[in-house]
């Protein structure tokens, strides 16, 4: 989390939460699916070929960052969403005068 609040990422952290609505969840599946899929296409694609030998030519070198990033991203937007799911069952239970105790 530290990283992700030093937003150390070329694409800032506040951009991950497009789609952070529990109500919602094929939309942000869909979303986040189709992030992952355009790196597929762009990057891994682009490096594997018959001969590619992806553990010496640099592949996964290169692939770090990338999944550095997809790893934050799910982190953030699974805590995200977990966080809107646990407020919306609160705000739920307030509106019925329950008390949650601890």
């Amino acid at each position: 989390m530290d990283r992700i609040r030093r937003d150390e990422f070329y694409e800032a952290p506040y951009m991950w939460l497009k789609c952070s609505n529990p109500s919602t969840p094929e939309a942000c599946a869909i979303l986040w699916a189709t992030e992952s899929n355009r790196w597929t296409c762009d990057y891994v694609y682009e490096h594997v070929h018959n001969d590619t030998d992806l553990g010496t030519d640099g592949y996964a070198f290169g692939a770090v960052p990338i999944v550095e990033l997809q790893i934050s991203k799910a982190a953030y937007r699974l805590g995200t969403w977990l966080n809107k799911l646990v407020e919306e069952v609160e705000a739920e239970r307030f509106e019925r005068g329950e008390v949650l105790e601890l």
